[in-house]
């Protein structure tokens, strides 16, 4: 590995970073993966699997057992300032000719509107004035035992 010391070096900073203390008692040097990166595309997709991977399972063994997933959002945050500032997703393809005859669109201020606010207690946009639910949804039972039971919320 051409960068092996410096990826020893951030791996030692990161344990004395989070290794010390006691809710941190899940980080390990054997659980850091350091290693060459030979196929980019596989690369891409672990990033992006631990990127974004919000549901975990307390137990990976009782994979069939339902309502066994946590929202580790402590932990999450960590991985989401881990990658603040780093471009992990940039656009590809082309660029489309620009047109030089395109018009332009006359602007108005629209001034006839309902307000709409989001009331999280009730799942939904209520409108200010006559208190009418936007979507009208109701959340699954499986779904107010994950938020209201299952996520980590020590976030430093």
């Amino acid at each position: 590995m051409v960068n092996k010391p410096m990826v020893d070096i951030l791996i030692e900073e990161w344990l004395a970073l989070r290794g010390n203390a006691k809710k941190y008692k899940y980080v390990s040097r054997s659980a850091q993966d350091a290693r060459p990166i030979t196929n980019n595309v596989k690369a891409l997709i672990e990033i992006v699997k631990y990127g974004s991977k919000i549901f975990t399972r307390s137990d990976v063994n009782k994979r069939a057992e339902k309502n066994n997933s946590n929202v580790y959002a402590a932990a999450l945050n960590n991985i989401f300032n881990a990658m603040k500032g780093l471009r992990i997703f940039d656009r590809f393809g082309f660029d489309l000719q620009k047109e030089n005859n395109i018009e332009k669109t006359s602007r108005s201020v629209i001034k006839d509107f309902d307000e709409w606010n989001f009331e999280i207690n009730k799942f939904d946009w209520i409108n200010n004035e006559s208190d009418e639910r936007l979507s009208k949804y109701i959340p699954l039972g499986q779904l107010l035992d994950l938020l209201n039971n299952r996520v980590d919320t020590n976030i430093e």
